[in-house]
């Protein structure tokens, strides 16, 4: 009777099992295998007449049988396997229920979303659910993109994270299952906040040459952006928010351009004395207020008079070297460095001759007279030149002569 009346609340408020959502799902059914027959391509979509547990996914590009014109691509370089796990740890976006989450995976010029579980704090996907994605990359250092959101009945779906994978760090024909952080901005890196996801993919390349021969037209820019027409424009939102990440605001942040001249240290790899310096002018670093405010007014100025401009260029290396220039004393030997203005005044003046101090130590006893040949003791008027001189005696011509020499 109990089982019945709760079963009755629930089929009530619209609860739906929570072993065909996947909140229970256990370990071994989450890494099970995913059947060959339930795999997502581009080309063909979701496989048809395949049975979901729940809704069935949705399809947000057109495939090769609805718009033939969209596949005349070049060659494909392999094939890369994706398969969504679960994921742990995600902020709750609604009120009074748990997150309904899906996954929406970006690589290239396709794009897919996952089955939807919902009601589910600890997500899971079987491989009954649709989890599996299967791709043909083009180009080698395209990046794979895995966001997560919250359904919502009325509105946009709610992002709750995003991750990236690079092809180009890749080892071929090796499965990786990792647990990734997930993250919003793409500047900054957030180890929990926002939770992770689970990942299972490997990528397989079917020539090593294709592959390296395609690096140099990615490196001169011949290659044109990948346009993804999606059917509604909420995906279209949704997949730049997976690529990219959030808007960004237009109000300037400090940590926000910290972030971005240490994106663009990963990027460049080598960070010389040219960049810190011009990290320190913009952000106010290394004791160089002056410089930086400076440098502010300057821009201030050219933003308002821009027939200003050409004159900023001298100015910013003139600012910039007084920063290398700073940079480079600190982390210079004192015995190297340039004396300042006050040293050397100081050194100009005149100084006082040192005061030696009284002599400490127990004094010697003095010394007996010498006797002669034949035996009588030398009188004062004899001994004057031939007594050997006292200890207070010979220190008198040793303080003059340092008195003269200082």
């Amino acid at each position: 009777m109990c089982d019945s009346a709760i079963s009755s609340v629930k089929s009530l408020f619209g609860a739906k099992d929570s072993r065909k959502n996947g909140r229970e799902a256990s370990q071994k059914e989450v890494t099970a295998a995913t059947p060959g027959s339930l795999w997502f391509t581009p080309e063909a979509g979701w496989p048809k007449g395949a049975k979901w547990p729940g809704k069935a996914p949705r399809s947000l590009l057109p495939t090769r049988e609805e718009s033939p014109e969209l596949f005349f691509l070049p060659p494909a370089l392999g094939e890369l396997r994706v398969e969504v796990l679960e994921a742990e740890g995600l902020k709750k976006s609604d009120t009074f229920s748990e997150n309904d989450v899906f996954a929406l995976v970006v690589f290239e010029g396709a794009a897919a979303v996952s089955s939807v579980l919902d009601n589910a704090a600890h997500p899971r996907w079987t491989p009954r659910h649709a989890r599996a994605f299967k791709f043909s990359p083009r180009r080698p250092h395209s990046r794979l993109c895995v966001a997560l959101f919250d359904e919502d009945m009325v509105g946009d779906d709610d992002p709750l994270g995003r991750a990236e994978i690079p092809l180009a760090a890749l080892h071929p024909l090796t499965e990786y299952d990792v647990w990734m952080p997930l993250q919003k901005a793409p500047y900054t890196l957030h180890m929990r906040k926002y939770g992770r996801v689970r990942l299972r993919f490997s990528i397989q390349w079917y020539s090593e040459t294709d592959r390296l021969l395609r690096y140099p037209a990615a490196l001169s820019g011949s290659e044109p952006p990948h346009v993804l027409p999606f059917k509604q424009r909420r995906w279209s939102e949704a997949a730049s928010f997976a690529a990219n990440g959030p808007p960004l605001d237009k109000n300037f942040k400090m940590s926000v351009c910290v972030a971005r001249f240490n994106e663009l240290y990963e990027v460049v790899g080598v960070t010389s004395l040219a960049t810190h310096a011009l990290k320190s002018l913009v952000c106010y670093r290394d004791g160089n207020v002056l410089s930086s405010a400076l440098v502010g007014l300057l821009w201030q100025l050219c933003c308002v008079r821009p027939n200003l401009l050409p004159s900023c260029g001298p100015l910013l290396l003139l600012a910039i070297l007084s920063v290398k220039h700073a940079h480079s004393r600190a982390y210079m030997p004192g015995v190297m460095q340039t004396p300042s203005a006050w040293r050397i005044m100081r050194g100009m003046l005149p100084q006082l001759p040192p005061v030696l101090p009284p002599p400490r130590g127990k004094r010697l006893p003095p010394l007996a007279r010498p006797a002669d040949d034949s035996g009588d003791e030398l009188s004062d008027e004899d001994s004057d030149d031939e007594r050997p001189p006292t200890y207070e005696e010979e220190l008198v011509p040793s303080r003059n002569l340092l008195g003269t020499f200082w």
